[in-house]
């Protein structure tokens, strides 16, 4: 077999290719040898296959990178397996397939046995990206004495005349064997659709990019009529059991349990699983979610810009702001792929209605759906419309706005999603999307301006390039909060601001995205007197315990899980500690820090938590953080279904339980249109002018 790259497209293998008939799986005869289906379209064994490596004189490779061939006499078929073995555990190995050149509806088969296999199978077209279909292979129930286990497609209808590639593609680890593609069903053509709720799809199937896709194929099947009512069972015991502190339990929970109610009357695979998703989504918490194949579904349509939450100064007149939601601004943009928007631009309306209230609005579609639990928080879709709209609305509404006049057009514009092109491999990566107009550290190598995507896992750290001489103000850029790696680095921020001279601080987290809360306890460390703050995360003692009722019994609950540390500035604290203390001895009284917030969440909730109240620190932001202040289950099920659901609260030294709340900024600013468009970041120019009015002397 030669081996394939996994790129934009397959490069089609060489495979056995039979006439059509119809659909059996392969079986075992009453010795227990296994059989290909002999009228499958595609039957692969692997005993062909060789260690993946370098090839001929021609500089191809032989194999498939990440499946090692494997002796094994109890195989499925032959003497041989395939040890699926990548280098990296969200790597696919790819086994390429061909097939004929006609419609037809085809079905996967696979057989698997140790560990855990995901296993997709996936088709590319000539004619559009948008066309490309995808879908996982679930057990079917059959399985074997010496442990191996059938997995299957829903049927694919794939048109063999528009085909580029197909394949199979793995990832884990296990062993795979007795690969087939059968026909199965009758070949339906993609139907064009036109935003996530158009009713052509009908109720088993769903509009994602512009296209009417077969729910059947994006989740597991439908459970079996003598089953479904134990599933739906399980699902609500671990939604009930597990989910949540006291706020999003008697707020956001009762709503989740009605749409797992639903899922009792589904009658096809897609409302059944959609239906439970949408109870996920209901639950309303940032660290909550359910992943499936469906996610994997992409839009080549791409809007290469970033929204931002904000104040529309400048269009107030042509359109007045919701008395609800805040304006959408354009942030920047990329170099190409923008529509001609550009910053200070404002996006008005998706398919008629507020940004904000339309991605609110696909709690029912979209399964990346993602919010903050403190409802007074908007910014992760906002964060997100520019990737929701190519894929989820029909049309848009903006408004152009002029940077010589500083004024925006008196009229709107309608822009059908339609008409986006879709995206050459050329065309490169869409900008970043991280809260920030700009970047101000005044640093040999700062983030990129161009791809804002140099933040993420690294710390910049430096004088800010609007200091004057003498003022020596400093500033922090960065998004996570993750312990192993950066609690080492925080806890150097004080010696390393006193060796500078450092007189005022500005930390920019404005794309908090979490980590660990010994992360967050070093940052603190500058700013106050060691506290013990509160308990993280206080575990639900028992299935029925709703959480403190009251600040009296919230103290209690904090009196009793707290440990307090041998010495708050040694090396080691008493084990188990679930205190949250934060600052430090050798605190710096003096030194004024700016923290700037927007999208913040789990462990970037804690930290402006833990700054909050400090005699030297201000915080400023449009609005409160998430309100994420709990632990998270992972519970995986197969292939690419898996969920993370938040459990747990975090109960402070006042008795107050606080998921569900954010922490509010000391001063709220909001990103300013008249600014965007000249490229100025209002909420950073307001830090500086505090900081300056507050220098260390």
């Amino acid at each position: 077999m030669r081996a394939s790259r996994l790129t934009a497209s397959f490069v089609a293998a060489s495979i056995v290719v039979s006439a059509s008939a119809d659909a059996f799986a392969g079986d075992f005869d009453p010795q227990g040898n296994f059989a290909f289906d002999p009228s499958a379209l595609v039957r692969e064994g692997f005993e062909t296959l060789v260690e993946y490596g370098p090839g001929d004189a021609d500089g191809g490779e032989v194999g498939i990178k990440g499946l090692v061939p494997l002796e094994a006499p109890d195989a499925i078929e032959g003497k041989r397996v395939a040890l699926v073995q990548p280098e990296n555990w969200w790597e696919y190995a790819i086994v390429p397939v061909q097939l004929p050149a006609k419609q037809l509806s085809v079905r996967a088969r696979l057989w698997t046995r140790h560990q855990n296999v995901v296993a997709m199978f996936v088709a590319r077209f000539n004619s559009s990206a948008s066309a490309e279909l995808i879908t996982d292979l679930m057990p079917t129930g059959r399985c074997t004495s010496d442990g191996w286990v059938e997995l299957q497609s829903a049927p694919l209808s794939i048109d063999g005349l528009d085909l580029s590639a197909a394949a199979l593609a793995v990832r884990g680890g296990g062993e795979i064997d007795g690969f087939e593609l059968v026909e199965d069903g009758v070949f339906r053509a993609q139907e064009a659709c036109a935003g996530a709720f158009d009713t052509v799809c009908g109720p088993e199937g769903i509009c994602l990019a512009g296209r009417c896709r077969d729910g059947a194929s994006l989740v597991p099947p439908l459970p079996a009529a003598g089953e479904r009512e134990k599933v739906v069972d399980w699902l609500e015991s671990r939604v009930r059991f597990l989910f949540g502190g006291r706020w999003t339990r008697q707020h956001y929970l009762p709503l989740a349990l009605e749409e797992i109610e639903r899922m009792r009357q589904a009658t096809g695979a897609w409302s059944f699983w959609n239906g439970f998703a949408t109870a996920v989504h209901k639950l309303h918490d940032w660290h909550t979610s359910l992943s499936g194949i469906v996610m994997a579904v992409e839009s080549p349509r791409h809007l290469n810009l970033c929204f931002l939450e904000g104040y529309a100064d400048l269009s107030h007149k042509q359109w007045p702001s919701d008395p609800q939601h805040l304006d959408i601004l354009v942030a920047y943009t990329g170099s190409n792929r923008t529509l001609g928007l550009k910053r200070g631009d404002r996006l008005l309306a998706v398919d008629g209605i507020h940004p904000i209230s339309w991605a609110r609005s696909l709690a029912g579609v979209s399964w990346d759906f993602w919010q903050a639990d403190d409802d007074s928080s908007n910014a992760e879709f906002v964060e997100r419309m520019r990737g929701l709209i190519p894929m989820f609305a029909r049309n848009f509404t903006v408004l152009r706005c002029d940077e010589a006049s500083a004024s925006c057009a008196d009229t709107p514009e309608v822009i059908d999603v339609s008409s986006i092109p879709e995206d050459l491999p050329s065309d490169g990566d869409t900008v970043g999307c991280d809260n920030r107009p700009a970047y101000h550290l005044d640093i040999a190598n700062p983030p990129s301006a161009e791809t804002h995507r140099d933040v993420s896992y690294n710390i910049f750290l430096g004088p800010v390039v609007d200091a004057q001489p003498g003022e020596n103000i400093w500033g922090m850029t960065w998004d996570l909060l993750w312990g192993p790696t950066m609690t080492p680095q925080f806890l150097k921020l004080g010696k390393t601001f006193a060796d500078n001279q450092v007189r005022g601080v500005i930390l920019d987290h404005r794309a908090g995205s979490g980590g660990t809360i010994d992360a967050a306890e070093a940052i603190t460390r500058l700013a106050r007197e060691p506290l013990d703050l509160a308990i993280f995360p206080f575990w639900r003692p028992t299935a029925g315990f709703e959480g403190p009722a009251d600040a009296a019994e919230g103290l209690a609950i904090f009196n009793r899980y707290k440990v307090y540390t041998n010495d708050p500035d040694g090396p080691q604290k008493v084990q188990p500690d679930l205190t949250y203390t934060v600052g430090s001895k050798t605190a710096d009284a003096q030194l004024p820090i700016a923290m700037l917030i927007h999208r913040d969440g789990s462990a970037s909730d804690y930290l402006p938590y833990g700054l909050k109240g400090a005699p030297k620190v201000r915080i400023f932001g449009p609005h409160a953080t998430a309100g994420a202040f709990s632990s998270f289950f992972n519970l995986n099920f197969w292939g690419n279904l898996s969920m993370q659901v938040a459990t747990g609260d975090t109960i402070s030294n006042d008795g107050g339980a606080h998921i569900g709340h954010g922490v509010q900024p000391d001063e709220v600013v909001l990103p300013l249109q008249s600014d965007l468009i000249h490229g100025k970041d209002t909420i950073y120019e307001r830090a500086l002018q505090w900081v300056r009015s507050e220098l260390k002397p």
